[in-house]
Parts: structure tokens; sequence; C-alpha cells
């Protein structure tokens, strides 16, 4: 009964976000802006992700404090390496994805309503994958619930809710979607980009739910042409899942 609701409930998400989807978007985003450059390190960052993923496709994840600093690390120098490429080639980030005062603004009126709205399409994804797939929790959140210590667990929790939105909206959504959406069109850029986001994450059970989380944070970044949206929008749904975690750790079992 409880999955019955849950999948009425995913129905009104899907039919707001697809109308969403629909809607014009004024202003647009400079999908221009991206040229053959932007493709081929679009592409090199790709394969990047995809060989890390084969490579360490059946290896078990041992989180500890050291690949958490190491992660943000990563994430730090990624977008390090990618604001300098745009700024190379006289590009600004902050024109480009809309990161802008008045950016932060509309998307603090936004961001909330965005959210509460996805949730019941996540959960009901993420409630179907559990039960055919397995209902193994990803390597993290276990971490969390039963094996960090205070100081172990403040740092997981400032990389989920602030290093992984801000690194993973900018790589994502604002370059590798906008790359695929000025060469491939709105659909297929949409589709792809979320399923590499599901994919390196690296856990199966959770893929669909990441996927659903995905499209809706493109949608979001669409709609508002601001890149505020998704990165505090992906920051609301990774702070509700680490509060979860620490308050109820057995809904992981």
């Amino acid at each position: 009964m409880e999955l019955v609701l849950s999948g009425i409930l995913a129905c009104g998400s899907v039919a707001y976000y697809y109308r969403l989807a629909r809607s014009p978007h004024v202003p647009a985003i400079p999908w221009d802006r991206f040229g053959k450059p932007d493709a081929i390190f679009a592409f090199l960052l790709i394969l990047w992700f995809l060989t890390n993923l084969v490579t360490s496709h059946g290896a078990k994840i041992t989180v500890t404090t050291q690949l958490l600093v190491a992660n943000a690390v990563l994430a730090f120098l990624f977008i390090t390496c990618l604001t300098c490429f745009l700024i190379l080639r006289s590009i600004s980030p902050l024109t480009l994805f809309g990161l802008s005062r008045a950016g932060w603004r509309q998307s603090l009126r936004r961001v909330v309503p965005a959210l509460i709205l996805a949730l019941p399409a996540i959960y009901f994804i993420h409630a179907l994958s559990f039960r055919y797939l397995g209902a193994s929790p990803q390597p993290l959140l276990e971490f969390l619930a039963g094996h960090a210590g205070t100081s172990d667990r403040i740092l997981l929790a400032f990389t989920a809710i602030v290093v992984a939105p801000i690194s993973e909206e900018l790589i994502f959504r604002g370059y590798l979607y906008g790359v695929m959406r000025r060469y491939t069109g709105q659909i297929p850029a949409l589709l792809l980009s979320a399923g590499l986001f599901a994919a390196i994450h690296a856990h199966l059970p959770a893929a669909g739910g990441l996927f659903i989380l995905a499209l809706t944070l493109t949608i979001v970044y669409e709609s508002t042409a601001s890149l505020w949206t998704p990165i505090l929008m992906h920051a609301g749904f990774n702070t509700l899942t680490v509060m979860t975690t620490l308050l109820w750790p057995d809904l992981l079992k």
C-alpha cells in the first residue's frame, strides 16, 4: 500500500517536471558559448569517469578519513581545472552558469518547492530499486550510520552538503550537460548526463533514484538559467539524506 501511495505521489512529480521541462525558459542559457574545445574536454572528462568506473567495478569500497579528504581534494582540482579552462578561453564561469547575485536570490525562492516536488519520484524509484535489486546501503551512508567518529561525521557531512553539490553541479549540470545540450539537443543530453551522474556513484540499488534526482536538477537548472538552484537543491537533498541516516540508521538495514 505504501508503495502504491508513493507511486501516485510520484506521478505528480513527473507531471510537474514534465511541464517545467516543456515551458519556455527566460533568460536562456547561452549554449552557443560551448565550442569544439569543450566537446573535446568533455569527452576526455567522460572517458576518465568511465575508465575509473570500469576499473573499480566489483571492488569493495572501504570508507576512511583519508578517502573523504582525497575525494574533497579531487573535487577541488576538478573545479579549478574546469574554471581555468573556461577563463583561458575568455569565458566567464559566473556568466555562463548564471552564478550572479540575481541568480542566487531567484534560486532561494525556487529551491524548496522544487525539492519537495522532486522527492516523491526520487523515493518511489529508490524504493522499487531496493526491493528488486537488493537493499545494500551506499558505503558512505553505512559508514556514517555505524562506524564514523564525530570528526569523520562532520567531514562527511561537509563533503556531502557543500563539496559534492558545488563540484557535481558545476561538472555534470553546468558543463557536461551544457556541452551535450549544445551538440545533441535537450532530451539526449538530459538522459546521458543523468545516466553518467547515477553511474559514477557506483551503487546499483541507488542508481534509479540518483538518475531521477539528476533529471530534476537539470530541469530546474534550465528553467532558471542559474546553477545556484540545482546546487542548493542538491545540498538540500543531501542534508535530508545525512539527517535521516543519523537519526534513523535502522532504515538502512
